[in-house]
């Protein structure tokens, strides 16, 4: 399997939220609480905009973005 440890940074993320809305993926209640926890761990880039820092990792066969499993990956064939 592959191991690996990286961040990305994230912004645009409240435009997201506002077009989830729109689509009715999600209600506004639930979007406007994700928006406070967003806005708690984001930080202002020299532009103005907010950005958020996430941790992704590949390990133990398994992509994680943050502390949540996100897919398993299949193992490496030998070559």
């Amino acid at each position: 399997y592959l191991l690996g440890s990286f961040a990305s940074k994230i912004t645009g993320y409240e435009v997201a939220l506002e077009a989830m809305v729109k689509l009715w993926w999600i209600k506004k209640k639930k979007a406007l609480t994700a928006s406070f926890v967003l806005e708690l761990f984001s930080t202002p880039t020299g532009s103005g905009d907010k950005q958020l820092t996430v941790p992704i990792t590949l390990q133990n066969g398994v992509v994680s973005v943050g502390p949540a499993p996100l897919i398993k990956l299949q193992p490496l064939e030998d070559l």
